[in-house]
């Protein structure tokens, strides 16, 4: 499924999984990015806002 987001060029790849919300947290990676990024959750919007505007 990561595959085929990465050869369609999305460039945003946001993962909620259970481990991530028990911590309170999603999973963030940019494409060209090397490895995936933890982001509380209530600093999402913010996060994703900041991304989208560089």
């Amino acid at each position: 499924m990561f595959a085929d987001a990465e050869l369609m060029g999305i460039p945003h790849r946001l993962v909620l999984g259970e481990r991530g919300l028990d911590k309170g947290e999603i999973e963030y990676k940019g494409r060209c990015d090397k490895k995936a990024q933890y982001v509380p959750l209530d600093s999402v919007i913010e996060f994703i806002e900041d991304k989208l505007q560089a």
